[in-house]
């Protein structure tokens, strides 16, 4: 019988043909969804890929350093524990002690924290053991120099009277390591204050920045220890250049990070991401992002403001560890 186009064989060769195409269409399409997008998870994505709602983060603040200007927040004045980020203030500490030449030996209580690399009798040059300490994120190493420090007057004191002056009106140090304590806490907007200001020295600048180095010892005589930071951004993210990550399980993950492109630098501080390595992404994101703000809108030299950005879903939980203030201290 010859197909005619009123036959039923015509209309169903018709519909078989239409069902080939679709289905090699289907295909096609979910082929390059599946292509790799680069074998670095951090590198640049596009928000239509990652975008706000995406983000796991409880807290975090992007500024913009020249001016100050928030190009992105959420939640920055939230209470939250720092953890390995407690090492931003200790090193800090360190440098402006005017000890960096001195030679500093590792007691045995150092030792004995978890997380640490030196070992009971090592000594360094203390300018050396915070190059060990920042990129490693050795708590061994941040207790030595603690104590090292306080032969006139207690480190954590020094600590907090420091985050006093910088104006960290909602923090408080009990420990120079950030091992949890929850008397340890800090907010995002306090941390970039303290960021802000340490990343002005070009020592702490210097040290943050490295992704790796080599460090002497003093004794044993003639030993390196090589040191690769825990940072990821330094070596994934194009202009990283700082400055510390932190985790416990308390606090989730947390990452204070600096970037620089094109003559502008730009801070950002996320706090409590899950899991732990969602920091890395969505820094990445969020400095992906503020990078487009600072070149799309201008910032006069004296203007300081607050840049708008799309909605963020807020978490079902969030920030449910909230730390109790200091014994006689109202927290704001």
């Amino acid at each position: 019988m010859t197909k005619t186009k009123n036959s039923p064989r015509y209309f169903g060769a018709v519909l078989a043909v239409l069902v080939m195409v679709l289905l090699w269409t289907a295909g096609a399409g979910d082929a390059q969804a599946r292509s790799p997008q680069g074998s670095d998870s951090t590198q640049r994505r596009s928000e239509a890929t990652y975008g706000f709602d995406d983000l796991s983060a409880q807290s975090w603040l992007l500024v913009e350093a020249r001016t100050g200007t928030i190009l992105s927040s959420k939640s920055p004045d939230s209470i939250m524990y720092p953890a390995s980020m407690t090492k931003v203030m200790t090193c800090l500490l360190a440098i402006e002690s005017g000890r960096l030449r001195d030679t500093i030996t590792i007691n045995a209580d150092a030792t004995r924290l978890i997380s640490t690399t030196v070992k009971t009798g090592d000594r360094f040059i203390l300018r050396d053991l915070l190059d060990e300490m920042m990129l490693e994120s050795d708590n061994g190493a941040a207790k030595a120099i603690a104590d090292f420090l306080s032969y006139n007057g207690n480190f954590i004191d020094k600590m907090n009277k420091r985050a006093r002056q910088l104006g960290m009106s909602n923090t408080h140090y009990a420990n120079p390591h950030g091992l949890h304590d929850t008397q340890n806490y800090t907010t995002a907007r306090d941390m970039i204050k303290l960021v802000q200001y340490a990343m002005q020295d070009t020592t702490f600048a210097n040290i943050v920045g490295n992704f790796q180095k080599d460090v002497p010892l003093v004794y044993p005589a003639g030993k390196v220890m090589h040191c690769k930071n825990v940072n990821k951004l330094l070596s994934r993210y194009d202009g990283a250049n700082g400055v510390k990550t932190g985790y416990v399980r308390a606090a989730g993950g947390c990452l204070a990070s600096a970037a620089k492109r094109n003559g502008v630098q730009l801070y950002l501080v996320v706090m409590k991401c899950s899991p732990v390595r969602a920091r890395f992404d969505e820094s990445a994101f969020l400095l992906d992002y503020g990078f487009e703000k600072a070149r799309l809108i201008p910032i006069r030299d004296n203007e300081r403001r607050t840049v708008p950005h799309p909605r963020v879903r807020r978490p079902s939980k969030l920030n449910t560890e909230v730390p109790p203030p200091p014994k006689g201290k109202k927290r704001k």
